[in-house]
């Protein structure tokens, strides 16, 4: 996403207000804009409306007042604790369908993280589309994403498809278990290593065998292996655990809205931004008196494996890399 990011709540509306200064990186903030406006899914932040305004490109979106899974790890890990086993089934039940939704269209999100998932009370969201790309081919080329979250074959600048958000997915389940990523390095050289050796530790003994085998079945090397989205969907460990998606399930649509295309004239975005998705005074204003907790946040007594301290960190701003340098997003 190009320029700063502003997260506020809106005074008037339940919605939350993002603004990126339109520089020469503006195409990664009207892509972002075009992806969240092509989806609507109950696990997935909802669009409201952009529009342009001196200069800066403002993006309206749900408020997700419960923070992010990111935080909510480093709240659980900070007390020694576990998260309990069903909360981690009930957050990855959540992104697999979400994921299966934006992946059966082709979407791929490219920077599946824990500080990309946020909560509105029991339910998970995915955010950020801001690098995410649809497949116009059958496979896809620039590598761009977070460093701990990436697929080996994005490392090894290989072609790739819907399967480097799976492998994401299994680097997630398995530091929703464990409180910090499979694969850890001092250096992006040594991390690529590690990666691409694809070994990490064994889940900690109060979770299940159940638990353990499905992240093995997502952190696959070979990613012609890996099971796609619809595949995981379909295993029992998650089928059996559908009620987790609550009474909304069915309740999603996804379009594609068109590549919005605007050269160097920025007067001539606003017009081609899509329409506003809601009508303010319709819109109630939250309860600010009502106490929240992100879901499953609760003390169980267990403790986990100290975290080191590693130079890298695992929410870093996503990159894109080159072939001889590395640029930031952020």
């Amino acid at each position: 996403m190009s320029g700063l990011q502003v997260r506020e709540r809106c005074p008037r509306k339940n919605v939350s207000h993002h603004h990126f200064t339109l520089g020469p990186n503006r195409d990664d903030a009207l892509n972002e804009v075009r992806l969240l406006a092509s989806v609507s899914h109950p696990n997935i932040i909802k669009y409201y409306e952009a529009f342009v305004e001196s200069s800066k490109l403002y993006i309206v979106t749900e408020l997700v007042r419960d923070g992010d899974l990111f935080a909510k790890l480093q709240r659980t890990h900070s007390r020694r604790q576990n998260l309990p086993e069903e909360t981690i089934w009930s957050i990855f039940v959540q992104i697999s369908d979400a994921l299966k939704a934006l992946h059966d269209h082709k979407i791929i999100h490219r920077d599946l993280k824990s500080a990309n998932i946020f909560f509105q009370g029991s339910k998970v969201k995915i955010g950020d589309l801001g690098v995410g790309t649809v497949l116009r081919q059958r496979k896809a080329n620039t590598c761009v994403g977070t460093p701990y979250y990436l697929a080996p074959e994005m490392w090894k600048n290989k072609p790739y498809d819907t399967k480097v958000d799976v492998w994401s997915m299994g680097v997630l389940l398995y530091e929703l278990a464990v409180m910090e990523p499979p694969f850890q390095a001092k250096t992006m050289k040594d991390l690529s290593k590690v990666i691409c050796r694809g070994k990490y530790g064994r889940l900690p003994s109060c979770y299940s065998q159940e638990l353990n085998d499905m992240v093995k079945s997502l952190l696959v090397l070979d990613a012609s292996r890996r099971p796609s989205m619809s595949e995981v969907c379909r295993m029992s460990s998650v089928a059996d655990r559908r009620h987790y998606l609550g009474e909304g399930v069915r309740d999603w649509n996804i379009q594609i809205v068109p590549t919005i295309n605007a050269g160097n004239n920025i007067k001539a975005i606003q017009g081609r931004l899509p329409a506003a998705r809601y009508s303010p005074d319709r819109c109630r204003l939250p309860d600010v008196h009502q106490k929240r907790s992100a879901l499953g946040d609760v003390a169980n007594g267990r403790r986990t494996p100290t975290r080191q301290n590693k130079p890298m960190h695992a929410t870093s701003p996503a990159v894109m890399y080159g072939k001889e340098n590395v640029h930031r997003r952020r």
